[in-house]
């Protein structure tokens, strides 16, 4: 039925008038007096974070310091007086939240939700303009109300999991929904898990039932979906291509293929919708988040292997992305993260290749802002952690502050219990109240305030860890022990590469592992062994400054005819212009008394490494001369140099 905005305003706005009218009825009524004191103490709160917002960022001297401290002790004890106000208020919320009534209405409380968010305007512009998933206008106005009328205002599950997930991104529910459905027209899998979600009962989704029904990894592609789809509801750009936007429906194809290839965090399955727009909204092309996974996976195996969740995957930024000027390659192309990855940078770079790498993984990653600094702020198994900046409270990122996300992120882990925060938002919506700004405190009406101490309340209540969060400790163990199956998988192949190997045809394999030790000992160590995903180990030079030892390392083996040899060496790169110097001694005291850190040693080869843009990828060859029996052949790195991979080095018999 084709009908104009106008109308279509008109329509949604009078359903919305019908959902308050017969809701407000159902309304929970506060104490009179409680609910005084408590809004009472609710602005003061207000006044005491702007006092501190004030002056947090005064403390040159010692009376601004304390003046600081006086303020957030000021705000602290605020806090905890509201919180006590809101106790016997929110005890009226738990006396009826599991009536009989709440189940049966909860549709109702959905509906006026959603509409009250998207507004009635917003409904109608989207219907008569129509959008598609790469933001053409190019869906009838028919199909457009079909799926805002048929597909999400009457799936009660769905519109549920929206909402508990934080709503459509811009409030563009409309756009969500067809983001949504146009997943699932392109991936059997993910309508197959949305199936066997939408078959559930929500009464199925309450309670204990929650974690078995809801955040399985059966149904973890139906999760994946819906997040992308609310997070893409508002068109992102490429780094550094504003005028290009990421396509939501390759972006989670990309996602469902790294999941099915085992390239994801081993816990990814169990990623709730709110955690799953957490990670597809990178800014990365697809093609560079493969290359990340493919980079550091080859490159640094022992990051992805890391079960400190706190560092896992992002510790690259730490050892590799160098804190300096960044150096841009590329004549005028775009910036990219492999350029980034080479070129370094300081805080703002470095926090942008944190938030990339962590996404690329399958690791829900929020990326925030503090004074005069970038950082990022990332999921861990049973809580979410800062890397590279300051506390919480110095953090905001689109509009909200890090307090009020974390707070938000903390109450999440009791699924039961975030209900009523859920439940306090509706109704704030169906009375039509102002929401809690999440950054300005002591604004929004009593409801929307009473949904923020429910959160706050829950993080208090230690006991508040939902079988989620369980189930993710339990696998957080699960993934030790995957990572021992690798390395038990790996062992007879490891015990096979450590050794050197003679071939018939006069060549020599030598695997990087199999060293027998450098010249003399350092204060640390000077690279690291470490379990490779091709099989077997692999040495890791790291990077070293100017004022460091040179690297060294050396093999010995038998040579069962003297002569000419072609050297190679198997290795991953993540920098332009990186060489090693290499030595051939007939024993070990010649080779340890060879100066060849410097090409000025008369018998040092230069092996100038390949740029492999974290790729394995073979050296240039170069000769060197061989004596019959013991041989040694010792390796420098001079310095400074950049972080070198190698798997293997080959010698090949040069013919007579």
């Amino acid at each position: 039925m084709q009908r104009s905005e106008e109308e279509w305003t008109g329509y949604f706005e009078d359903m919305r008038m019908a959902l308050r009218f017969e809701l407000q009825e159902l309304v929970p009524q506060l104490p009179t007096e409680d609910a005084r004191v408590f809004e009472d103490l609710y602005r003061s709160v207000g006044d005491a974070a702007k006092a501190h917002n004030d002056i947090k960022h005064k403390q040159e001297t010692d009376e601004e310091r304390q003046a600081a401290a006086s303020a957030e002790e000021g705000l602290e004890a605020a806090q905890q007086a509201t919180l006590s106000a809101a106790l016997p208020l929110l005890a009226t919320v738990d006396s009826c939240f599991d009536l009989p009534w709440q189940e049966h209405h909860q549709l109702l409380f959905l509906q006026c939700a959603i509409i009250t968010q998207a507004t009635p305007k917003g409904l109608a512009r989207f219907i008569v303009s129509g959008f598609s998933a790469s933001g053409s206008a190019s869906v009838s106005q028919e199909e457009s109300s079909d799926l805002i009328e048929s597909l999400l205002l009457k799936n009660e599950i769905l519109m549920r999991d929206m909402l508990e997930a934080g709503g459509a991104k811009g409030f563009q529910y409309g756009k969500a929904m067809t983001i949504f459905n146009r997943i699932l027209a392109s991936s059997p899998a993910a309508a197959e898990a949305a199936s066997a979600t939408f078959i559930k009962k929500p009464s199925e989704f309450v309670g204990a039932h929650q974690t078995e029904s809801r955040y399985d990894e059966a149904t973890i592609l139906y999760r994946l979906a819906l997040g992308t789809a609310l997070e893409h509801a508002v068109p992102m750009t490429y780094f550094d291509r504003p005028m290009e936007t990421v396509d939501p429906v390759d972006r989670f194809l990309h996602y469902q293929n790294a999941y099915e290839k085992g390239e994801l965090d081993p816990l990814f399955p169990y990623m709730t919708v709110w955690e799953c727009r957490y990670i597809t909204n990178s800014d990365a092309p697809n093609e560079e988040l493969q290359w990340g996974r493919d980079m550091l996976r080859n490159y640094r195996p022992d990051h992805v292997l890391n079960n400190d969740y706190a560092w896992k995957y992002v510790m690259i930024v730490r050892t590799e992305v160098r804190y300096k000027v960044p150096e841009w390659t590329g004549n005028g192309v775009h910036r990219s993260y492999p350029q980034l990855l080479q070129g370094g940078g300081k805080c703002g770079p470095r926090a942008w290749f944190g938030r990339f790498i962590l996404k690329a993984f399958g690791i829900p990653t929020w990326g925030v802002r503090q004074r005069g600094h970038a950082a990022l702020t990332h999921w861990m198994p049973t809580d979410w952690t800062i890397n590279l900046g300051a506390h919480w409270r110095w953090n905001w990122w689109e509009g909200q502050s890090g307090l009020d996300f974390y707070l938000d992120a903390q109450a999440r882990r009791s699924a039961k219990e975030y209900e009523k925060v859920l439940f306090c938002q509706w109704i704030g919506e169906v009375l039509d109240e102002e929401r809690v700004h999440q950054t300005n405190l002591g604004t929004g009406g009593i409801w929307s305030a009473l949904g923020y101490y429910q959160k706050k309340r829950i993080v208090n209540d230690k006991a508040n860890v939902s079988d989620l969060i369980r189930r993710r400790k339990t696998d957080t163990n699960n993934h030790d022990a995957i990572i021992i199956t690798l390395e038990e998988q790996t062992r007879a192949r490891i015990l096979h590469d450590e050794m050197i190997e003679h071939h018939d045809n006069g060549s020599i394999f030598i695997p990087a592992s199999a060293f027998i030790g450098s010249e003399r000992r350092r204060r640390r160590p000077q690279f690291t062994i470490t379990t490779s995903f091709s099989g077997g180990k692999q040495l890791i030079c790291p990077i070293r400054g100017e004022n460091e030892a040179a690297v060294e390392f050396q093999y010995e083996f038998q040579v069962p005819h003297a002569g000419a040899y072609i050297l190679t060496a198997l290795v991953v790169t993540i920098n332009h212009d990186q060489k090693l110097f290499v030595v051939a001694a007939s024993n070990i005291k010649e080779s340890s008394n060879t100066i060849c850190s410097s090409s000025e040693g008369a018998t040092a080869v230069v092996i100038a490494l390949p740029y492999t843009s974290g790729m394995w990828e073979q050296s240039p060859p170069v000769q060197i001369s061989l004596v019959e029996g013991t041989n040694v052949l010792r390796f420098t790195r001079p310095v400074p140099h950049l972080g070198l991979a190698i798997k293997h080095f080959f010698l090949v018999p040069v013919p007579s």
